[in-house]
C-alpha cells in the first residue's frame, strides 16, 4: 500500500506538526505499508527528513493544483489529510482553498481520507485569527 499524508511535519512550525509527526510514525509501522510520503508546508528552512516533501506554501492561492499535481504523480492508494481550519494559511481565501483540496483529490479519482481537528461551527473565528 502506498499512502500520501498531507500534514505539517517537523521541522515545520505550523500547527498540527506534532500530530502529523506521530501520525506518520504510526502509519510507517503498519505491515502492509509499502511507502509513505508526507507532504508538508514550506514553512521552514531546515531540511526535511527522508520521505517528507515540502510541497505547499502557507497562504498560497495555488495550494489545490500544487498538492493535486504531486499526488497524481505518485499515484498513491490513498491520500490522508491531517487538517484544521488554518492548516493552509491564516488568510481566509487560501485557507478555504486548502480545505477544498481533499475534494479536488477525490474528484481526480484518488481515495481520500480526512482527519479534521476542529469544526468551523464550534469555534469563534475571531479567536483563531479569521
Amino acid at each position: 500500500m502506498r499512502i500520501v499524508l498531507v500534514s505539517p511535519h517537523p521541522p515545520s512550525r505550523s500547527s498540527l506538526t506534532e500530530y502529523g509527526f506521530h501520525l506518520a510514525r504510526a502509519l510507517r509501522r503498519h505491515p502492509d505499508l509499502e511507502e509513505l510520503v508526507v507532504f508538508s508546508d514550506k514553512g521552514s528552512d531546515d531540511a526535511f527528513p527522508p520521505g517528507v516533501e515540502a510541497v505547499w506554501a502557507q497562504d498560497s492561492y495555488a495550494i489545490v493544483p500544487t498538492i493535486l499535481r504531486r499526488a497524481r504523480q505518485l499515484r498513491p492508494d490513498a491520500v490522508i489529510f491531517n487538517l484544521q481550519n488554518a492548516s493552509f494559511g491564516r488568510r481566509p481565501v487560501p485557507a478555504a482553498l486548502g480545505l477544498l483540496t481533499p475534494l479536488a483529490c477525490r474528484l481526480a479519482g484518488l481515495r481520500t481520507i480526512v482527519v479534521l481537528h476542529n469544526l468551523a461551527d464550534l469555534i469563534d473565528p475571531v479567536q483563531v485569527g479569521f
